[in-house]
């Protein structure tokens, strides 16, 4: 009887700190004149977990489905074929990490492995600072031509003040 409630109060705090772990959610920001594709990843201890690709019109900020959960948020984005003045530009970010990905949509493990049907792309990466680690926030990256903004906030528990 002592071992069986001894397993239970093990399961117990597993759960309550693997529960505690907070999740980042993710915003992107599309300050182009053109829709943007977007892919995120993070490093696991077997791999790299990404997914992608998210559409965000011009001009348009949107939440995406990804739940982020570590201390480097890795992305990639690229822009649709779009004029500024005379030129016709196509823009690409991401020149840190080269992980490998499908042009559809994705959701996979190990994006570090070439698989087949899978091309490679490169990602940069966004250190998160220590003090929002495990915290529950909000990372927003803001796409304009040339460039990438990040901020992130820290999310107020609910009934705080």
């Amino acid at each position: 009887m002592t071992k069986s409630l001894t397993a239970v109060a093990t399961a117990i705090a597993a759960f309550l700190i693997l529960g505690s772990v907070a999740k980042a959610d993710v915003v992107v920001c599309n300050d182009i004149d053109a829709q943007i594709h977007v892919a995120f990843a993070y490093q696991t201890q077997d791999g790299f977990t990404a997914s992608g690709w998210w559409n965000v019109e011009a001009n348009e900020c949107r939440p995406v489905d990804f739940l982020f959960d570590g201390s480097t948020l890795y992305y990639s984005a690229d822009s649709d074929r779009y004029r500024e003045g005379r030129m016709i530009n196509r823009d690409h970010w991401g020149n840190k990490r080269e992980l490998f990905v499908t042009r559809a949509k994705f959701d996979f493990e190990n994006a570090d492995r070439s698989r087949r049907g899978t091309r490679p792309e490169l990602f940069s990466a966004y250190d998160v600072p220590q003090a929002f680690q495990g915290k529950a926030t909000t990372i927003t990256f803001r796409f304009v031509h040339g460039s990438t903004t990040i901020n992130i906030k820290g999310k107020q528990s609910e009934g705080g003040r």
